[in-house]
């Protein structure tokens, strides 16, 4: 993997769970996915530390399947959807959007160790 930053996008699945995380992510950039990270290790997990002002964790999520390296290049864990509720980074009112149309939060991602990453908001 290429040690480089990048800027990700909370994503949703559109049937989130507010109560248990379930249906939330991170969506990376194609490009982004394909300069940092090498197809031939895929069945290495990624392991990333999300840092929040009210809940940091980490979580460590697959990027083996045929989603992420074609169409669909999103982290996706309720514990990530979790840490999006506790930190305040998503809208929690039932029945309406969890952020403004098209304007997801955003997240700067960054390498600190082999498959290791640390999430935080951007700047």
């Amino acid at each position: 993997m290429e040690q480089k930053s990048f800027i990700a996008s909370a994503w949703s699945d559109g049937h989130t769970n507010n109560e248990t995380g379930a249906g939330y992510g991170l969506r990376i950039k194609t490009r982004d996915r394909d300069r940092v990270f090498n197809e031939n290790e895929k069945r290495k997990p990624v392991t990333l530390k999300l840092v929040g002002n009210r809940k940091s964790c980490e979580v460590t999520v697959s990027i083996d399947n045929n989603c992420f390296w074609n169409s669909c290049s999103e982290f996706r864990d309720q514990e990530i959807g979790l840490w999006f509720i506790e930190n305040e980074f998503i809208n929690k009112k039932p029945g309406s959007r969890p952020w403004p149309y098209r304007k997801p939060p955003k997240f700067q991602i960054v390498p600190i160790g082999k498959h290791r990453f640390k999430v935080s908001p951007a700047p």
